[in-house]
């Protein structure tokens, strides 16, 4: 999945709001009420690239989504072995992603 971060106080649901449901210790996951689609993660630690003031859209709910570019890709080791992603970016698997070991140590520390 390919996701995009916008501020909180500058994203707006036209129809409702998602439905949210604690995924784990740094994130709630937010769906859909009436399909349950997956619409928003929403990290609930700070941290150099995770944010409670951030909410990561999911990119295929966006009206454009070809407006968007991406930074980096996470959670490589469930990449199927028949894909290729030959665009040079960040490759990080869950196990070996900076970004989410500093999430899971804020949140062993009770940050915010």
């Amino acid at each position: 999945m390919v996701m995009a971060g916008f501020p909180r106080t500058a994203l707006r649901f036209t129809k409702g709001e998602p439905k949210l449901y604690r995924s784990s210790s740094i994130k709630d996951k937010g769906f859909c009420a009436d399909c349950g689609s997956l619409l928003v993660d929403r990290y609930l630690v700070r941290t150099d690239k995770s944010n409670p003031d951030m909410v990561w859209v999911m990119l295929g709910t966006l009206d454009h989504p070809e407006a968007m570019s991406i930074d980096f890709h996470t959670g490589v080791e469930s990449q199927l072995p028949w894909f290729h992603f030959d665009d040079g970016l960040p490759r990080y698997s869950c196990d070996e992603s900076p970004f989410l070991a500093a999430a899971f140590a804020a949140a062993e520390a009770g940050e915010e």
